[in-house]
Protein backbone atom coordinates (compact mmCIF):
# COMPACT_ATOMS: atom_id res chain seq x y z
CA UNK A 1 0.00 0.00 0.00
CA UNK A 2 1.33 3.18 -1.06
CA UNK A 3 1.40 6.47 1.81
CA UNK A 4 2.32 9.72 1.16
CA UNK A 5 3.80 11.35 3.81
CA UNK A 6 4.08 14.81 3.66
CA UNK A 7 7.70 14.69 5.75
CA UNK A 8 9.20 12.87 3.32
CA UNK A 9 8.88 16.04 0.91
CA UNK A 10 10.82 19.04 1.73
CA UNK A 11 8.32 22.65 2.60
CA UNK A 12 10.88 24.40 -0.32
CA UNK A 13 9.88 22.39 -3.63
CA UNK A 14 7.11 22.32 -5.48
CA UNK A 15 5.65 19.39 -4.77
CA UNK A 16 6.65 18.99 -1.07
CA UNK A 17 4.40 22.68 -1.24
CA UNK A 18 1.12 21.28 -3.22
CA UNK A 19 0.46 17.94 -0.93
CA UNK A 20 0.17 20.46 1.94
CA UNK A 21 -2.04 22.76 0.61
CA UNK A 22 -5.30 20.22 1.95
CA UNK A 23 -3.37 20.18 4.63
CA UNK A 24 -3.36 23.71 5.72
CA UNK A 25 -7.01 23.58 5.70
CA UNK A 26 -7.64 22.17 8.58
CA UNK A 27 -8.32 24.23 11.25
CA UNK A 28 -5.47 23.98 14.43
CA UNK A 29 -6.92 22.58 17.46
CA UNK A 30 -9.26 20.04 16.03
CA UNK A 31 -9.40 17.20 17.45
CA UNK A 32 -9.01 13.98 15.40
CA UNK A 33 -8.62 10.00 15.61
CA UNK A 34 -5.26 9.11 14.45
CA UNK A 35 -6.32 7.43 11.34
CA UNK A 36 -3.44 4.34 10.99
CA UNK A 37 -0.31 2.48 12.43
CA UNK A 38 -0.41 1.47 16.04
CA UNK A 39 -1.75 4.48 17.27
CA UNK A 40 -4.76 4.40 15.23
CA UNK A 41 -7.57 6.16 16.82
CA UNK A 42 -6.28 7.63 19.48
CA UNK A 43 -7.53 11.66 19.28
CA UNK A 44 -4.99 14.00 18.27
CA UNK A 45 -4.80 17.72 18.05
CA UNK A 46 -4.09 19.04 14.65
CA UNK A 47 -1.28 21.41 15.01
CA UNK A 48 0.40 20.19 18.20
CA UNK A 49 3.24 18.35 15.76
CA UNK A 50 3.79 16.98 12.19
CA UNK A 51 0.92 16.09 9.93
CA UNK A 52 2.83 12.84 10.06
CA UNK A 53 1.59 12.36 13.57
CA UNK A 54 -2.42 12.36 13.21
CA UNK A 55 -1.90 10.81 9.86
CA UNK A 56 -0.57 7.66 11.66
CA UNK A 57 2.42 8.14 9.79
CA UNK A 58 4.86 9.45 12.33
CA UNK A 59 7.88 7.58 12.87
CA UNK A 60 6.34 4.58 11.59
CA UNK A 61 9.25 2.19 11.61
CA UNK A 62 9.83 2.87 15.51
CA UNK A 63 5.82 2.26 16.26
CA UNK A 64 6.06 -1.25 14.51
CA UNK A 65 9.14 -1.62 17.04
CA UNK A 66 7.20 -1.01 19.85
CA UNK A 67 4.15 -3.04 18.44
CA UNK A 68 6.38 -6.44 18.22
CA UNK A 69 7.90 -5.80 22.22
CA UNK A 70 5.60 -7.65 24.63
CA UNK A 71 5.17 -4.50 26.89
CA UNK A 72 1.58 -5.02 28.46
CA UNK A 73 2.09 -4.93 31.80
CA UNK A 74 5.53 -3.18 31.93
CA UNK A 75 6.63 0.24 33.08
CA UNK A 76 7.93 2.16 30.03
CA UNK A 77 10.10 5.38 30.47
CA UNK A 78 9.44 8.29 27.50
CA UNK A 79 12.16 10.50 27.19
CA UNK A 80 12.15 13.52 25.50
CA UNK A 81 8.03 13.14 25.06
CA UNK A 82 7.64 16.30 23.21
CA UNK A 83 3.89 16.77 22.23
CA UNK A 84 2.84 12.71 23.27
CA UNK A 85 2.89 10.83 20.46
CA UNK A 86 4.75 8.03 21.36
CA UNK A 87 3.59 8.45 25.52
CA UNK A 88 -0.13 8.05 24.16
CA UNK A 89 0.61 5.17 21.88
CA UNK A 90 2.71 3.47 24.93
CA UNK A 91 -0.27 4.24 27.07
CA UNK A 92 -2.19 2.04 24.83
CA UNK A 93 0.54 -1.02 24.42
CA UNK A 94 1.19 -1.39 28.28
CA UNK A 95 -2.66 -1.68 29.04
CA UNK A 96 -4.16 -1.61 31.95
CA UNK A 97 -1.66 -3.01 34.03
CA UNK A 98 1.09 -1.25 32.70
CA UNK A 99 2.21 2.22 33.27
CA UNK A 100 4.56 5.05 31.61
CA UNK A 101 6.74 7.88 32.69
CA UNK A 102 6.96 10.67 30.59
CA UNK A 103 9.86 13.37 30.72
CA UNK A 104 9.51 16.84 28.80
CA UNK A 105 10.89 19.99 29.96
CA UNK A 106 10.26 21.96 27.52
CA UNK A 107 6.62 24.02 28.61
CA UNK A 108 5.20 24.19 25.06
CA UNK A 109 5.39 20.61 24.63
CA UNK A 110 4.59 19.76 27.92
CA UNK A 111 0.76 21.70 27.67
CA UNK A 112 0.11 19.85 24.51
CA UNK A 113 1.61 16.08 26.23
CA UNK A 114 -1.17 16.86 29.58
CA UNK A 115 -3.69 18.34 26.57
CA UNK A 116 -3.16 14.52 24.84
CA UNK A 117 -3.47 12.54 27.78
CA UNK A 118 -7.05 14.60 29.06
CA UNK A 119 -8.60 14.61 25.91
CA UNK A 120 -7.92 10.34 25.78
CA UNK A 121 -8.66 9.54 29.26
CA UNK A 122 -5.45 8.27 29.92
CA UNK A 123 -4.72 6.96 33.58
CA UNK A 124 -1.38 4.94 33.36
CA UNK A 125 1.04 8.08 32.60
CA UNK A 126 2.83 9.92 34.82
CA UNK A 127 4.48 12.76 33.02
CA UNK A 128 7.37 15.36 34.45
CA UNK A 129 8.69 18.80 33.58
CA UNK A 130 12.35 17.95 33.84
CA UNK A 131 15.23 17.21 30.98
CA UNK A 132 17.10 13.61 32.00
CA UNK A 133 20.80 13.51 31.71
CA UNK A 134 24.16 11.88 33.66
CA UNK A 135 24.02 14.61 36.51
CA UNK A 136 20.86 16.19 38.57
CA UNK A 137 20.52 20.03 38.81
CA UNK A 138 20.12 23.21 36.49
CA UNK A 139 21.54 22.90 32.82
CA UNK A 140 20.77 25.20 29.03
CA UNK A 141 18.08 23.78 26.80
CA UNK A 142 18.20 25.08 23.48
CA UNK A 143 14.23 25.78 22.21
CA UNK A 144 14.24 24.92 18.71
CA UNK A 145 10.96 26.04 16.68
CA UNK A 146 11.39 22.97 14.63
CA UNK A 147 9.64 19.66 15.43
CA UNK A 148 11.78 17.38 18.62
CA UNK A 149 14.85 19.09 17.90
CA UNK A 150 15.16 21.22 21.36
CA UNK A 151 17.86 19.78 23.57
CA UNK A 152 20.16 20.41 26.47
CA UNK A 153 22.94 22.61 25.28
CA UNK A 154 25.50 24.53 26.91
CA UNK A 155 24.57 27.40 24.88
CA UNK A 156 20.76 26.70 25.52
CA UNK A 157 18.17 29.70 25.52
CA UNK A 158 16.67 28.52 29.04
CA UNK A 159 17.29 27.12 32.29
CA UNK A 160 15.56 23.05 33.08
CA UNK A 161 15.81 20.87 36.10
CA UNK A 162 17.44 17.90 35.00
CA UNK A 163 17.17 14.37 36.70
CA UNK A 164 18.68 11.26 36.17
CA UNK A 165 17.19 7.97 36.06
CA UNK A 166 19.47 5.97 38.64
CA UNK A 167 17.29 6.52 41.66
CA UNK A 168 14.21 5.31 39.91
CA UNK A 169 16.44 2.34 38.01
CA UNK A 170 14.28 -0.30 39.65
CA UNK A 171 10.80 0.71 38.38
CA UNK A 172 11.76 0.52 34.69
CA UNK A 173 11.70 -2.02 32.62
CA UNK A 174 11.81 -0.48 29.28
CA UNK A 175 13.19 2.21 27.96
CA UNK A 176 12.24 4.33 24.69
CA UNK A 177 14.91 7.94 24.06
CA UNK A 178 13.44 10.51 22.02
CA UNK A 179 16.10 12.57 21.70
CA UNK A 180 19.68 10.37 20.25
CA UNK A 181 21.66 13.73 21.34
CA UNK A 182 21.19 12.96 25.04
CA UNK A 183 21.65 8.99 24.66
CA UNK A 184 25.33 8.73 25.88
CA UNK A 185 24.88 10.99 28.72
CA UNK A 186 21.59 9.31 30.16
CA UNK A 187 23.68 6.13 29.75
CA UNK A 188 26.57 7.49 31.51
CA UNK A 189 24.64 8.62 34.27
CA UNK A 190 21.95 5.74 34.66
CA UNK A 191 22.28 1.90 34.19
CA UNK A 192 19.73 1.27 31.72
CA UNK A 193 18.29 -2.20 30.82
CA UNK A 194 17.33 -1.86 26.83
CA UNK A 195 16.68 1.02 24.89
CA UNK A 196 14.22 0.61 22.55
Amino acid sequence: MFQLNPNDFSKNTFLGQLIRIPLALIPKNTVIPILQGSAKGIKWIVGSGLHSMWMGLFEIDKQIILQNFQLSGTTVVDIGANVGFFTILLSRLVGNTGFVIAFEPLTRDLEMLYRHIHLNNIKNVTVYGNAVAEKEGIMRFNTSMAYSQAHLSETGDIEVQVVTLDSLLDKFQKLRIGSMITVLGILYGGKIIQII
